[in-house]
């Protein structure tokens, strides 16, 4: 088996400040059911803190645990067999499964006809959680979920329906080699355009502090989500290094899971999402049968989500 890594990030969304006080004492973290808008003849009783926000995702997954879509050529998710700490209440690892249909030809023997019955069908697959990194990771299947970006996107929309709500959004992101970007701008002669979308900061570190400044005081003045820059030449005649210290910078900021870069050069494009870390795990996924299974792998794929985030 392979898993990718994946970033979790929770932000305050300033123009919903009205809704940030909603639960009543402990309600975040408790096993009842989510209440997501203030009582109408209630005032807010308690202001939400940020940790209480990543535990609330969490929430999220185990109390809701269909995600159907707005568009109708996106797949429902559907998530199962939650593993969950007995002590902590924190999530640990589950399955991901999607929604789908598919015609299987059969055949009437007494009339002679050849028909086609459709069916659902629920592909899926093993993913693994661990609040304290805000990392999930998920079994990389392309037979199931042919493109990695579709099932952590639909995972990131079916969390803030909810998060939104309360004046929070989150970001799911992978983690990135570092080391492609340069290996990309060395062995080109000639780059036209280098992209980045920077995130806003997450709130709990993993973040360039002189670039988190600036991305903080932007995010309090126009309340944006993300940031996009971009450095042109249209001949190629862009001259890259390491020498320059905010191309560095938003490098660091993009490879601990805060955003996205693309490299346009004469003859290609290269995308961050080409240079997802995959992390093999020797174990078949039949073999994964209980908590020490589970426990194992975060233990495996925490080791290189420090190893890529903490350069």
């Amino acid at each position: 088996m392979r898993f990718y890594c994946l970033h979790y990030s929770v932000r305050k969304n300033n123009t919903l400040d009205d809704y940030f006080e909603i639960f009543p004492e402990n309600q975040i973290i408790s096993n009842e059911s989510l209440q997501l808008s203030p009582p109408d003849d209630k005032k807010p009783s308690k202001k939400i803190e940020k940790k209480e926000v990543v535990e609330l995702v969490e929430k999220i997954l185990i109390e809701h645990r269909k995600y159907v879509p707005d568009r109708k050529n996106e797949n429902t998710l559907l998530f199962g067999n939650l593993i969950i700490n007995d002590e902590t209440g924190e999530l640990r690892a589950g399955r991901i499964g999607k929604e789908k249909t598919e015609e299987v030809p059969s055949y009437d023997e007494k009339d002679s006809i050849f028909e086609e019955d459709v069916q659902l069908q629920y592909p899926n697959v093993i993913f693994v959680w661990d609040r304290k990194r805000q990392m999930i990771a998920i079994e990389r299947d392309k037979r199931k979920f042919p493109t990695e970006e579709n099932l952590y996107k639909a995972i990131e929309k079916h969390i803030n329906r909810y998060l939104i709500k309360i004046g929070w959004s989150a970001k799911i992101n992978p983690i990135y080699t570092e080391e492609t970007f340069w290996e990309i701008v060395d062995s080109k002669k000639k780059i036209k355009q280098i992209e980045f979308v920077i995130d806003m900061p997450n709130l709990f570190g993993l973040t360039n502090l002189p670039l988190k400044k600036y991305m903080d005081k932007l995010n309090q003045t126009t309340n944006a989500i993300s940031l996009k820059s971009a450095i042109v030449n249209e001949i190629g005649g862009l001259k890259i290094s390491k020498e320059n210290k905010e191309i560095v910078e938003a490098v660091e900021w993009v490879n601990t899971a805060e955003g996205s870069w693309k490299i346009e050069t004469d003859d290609d494009s290269y995308t961050s999402n080409q240079t997802i870390i995959y992390v093999p795990i020797k174990k078949q996924r039949k073999d994964v049968k209980n908590k020490e299974d589970i426990e194992e792998i975060i233990e495996i794929v925490g080791k290189k989500y420090d190893q890529e985030t903490r350069k």
